[in-house]
């Protein structure tokens, strides 16, 4: 899902150059934990000097540095949390990866990391101010590369390889651009509701009466219902959920950022005379499937398992 990212020794002499010289050590503070594993302040600031950095090379000045900063920030402890999660997943299923290629990733990010710096020597010398030779480096790599090795292991066994992308697919996916779909909702704040609501429609309840008893969103007065909706209206998981029903049936719990929904369809409408896709078309749209499904089922995954984590935020930033 993303690049291999620089361990914190690395980040740290890559922007080693730019720092005023006496600067003064921050104090460690710990910002989260993941089932008792701590994210600290030197970890993300090291981060966050990287950013700093890249961000100055794109002309941003100082000032508009510093307002974006807090959302940088947000999303580095966000990753932090999922790079925790996903390889403890990766652990618990024992994944492992090649001798071989963890070699190799190795000496890619030694050389990459000294291309970063004016010489070789240079390189050499801020590595031994910080009391590291190259095979302790190496080391430190070792440990960061495997890591980030193992939760793409996870994530193309989990995720990737399961995304079918046949031209019968796409050619769904396109035909489904041309639908409307008339559906209901209920929208409650927990799991444990929208679980116990679901038991109740498999039991035969009434899903508008439900709706209007339970629902949390303005729909709920017209027992849930939202309507026809084409797709490109609706958030992603809403969507893909909604359109992947079939008539007159209705969903398990969907988690989207305002909480926990179910979801009924009430009619599917297909437009007429919808245009057959050339090859080139259905190319294009083949890899606009792709990332639309890699995107909608990493969501989902991921929430899964921030679920089952145990995650406390310390730091009062994040709580707001």
């Amino acid at each position: 899902m993303r690049k291999l990212i620089f361990v914190q020794l690395v980040i740290f002499l890559f922007c080693l150059l730019m720092l005023p010289s006496g600067q003064a050590m921050v104090i460690e503070k710990i910002l989260a934990k993941v089932n008792g594993q701590a994210i600290t302040s030197s970890t993300v600031n090291a981060e966050l000097m990287a950013v700093r950095y890249r961000l100055s090379q794109e002309g941003k000045s100082p000032e508009e540095i510093e307002k974006i900063i807090p959302v940088q920030r947000a999303v580095i402890i966000d990753r932090l949390i999922e790079d925790i999660i996903i390889l403890e997943a990766a652990h618990a299923k024992r994944y492992d990866v090649p001798e071989e290629r963890i070699n190799l990733e190795v000496n890619k990010q030694v050389e990459m990391t000294k291309s970063r710096f004016p010489s070789e020597d240079i390189f050499f010398k801020e590595l031994k101010k910080e009391g590291k030779n190259l095979n302790e480096l190496k080391k430190d790599y070792r440990k960061e590369i495997t890591n980030e090795l193992l939760r793409q292991e996870i994530v193309r066994n989990e995720i990737t390889s399961k995304i079918d992308t046949t031209d019968n697919n796409v050619r769904d996916y396109y035909n489904q651009k041309f639908y409307r779909v008339h559906a209901r909702h209920i929208l409650v704040k927990t799991r444990e509701e929208a679980m116990n609501l679901f038991y109740q429609l498999k039991d035969g309840a009434d899903f508008a009466v439900l709706a209007q008893k339970h629902s949390l969103d303005p729909s709920a007065s017209e027992g849930g219902d939202l309507g026809f909706f084409p797709r490109g209206v609706m958030i992603q998981g809403f969507e893909e959920v909604a359109f992947s029903l079939e008539k007159n049936t209705f969903s398990q719990p969907v988690k989207t950022p305002f909480g926990y929904h179910l979801i009924k369809v009430e009619e599917i409408e297909q437009a007429k005379d919808v245009k057959p896709l050339s090859d080139d078309e259905l190319t294009a749209l083949r890899k606009e499937y792709y990332n639309k499904e890699l995107r909608y089922r990493y969501d989902q995954w991921i929430n899964d398992l921030k679920e089952a984590a145990v995650i406390e935020i310390m730091d009062e930033a994040l709580k707001k």
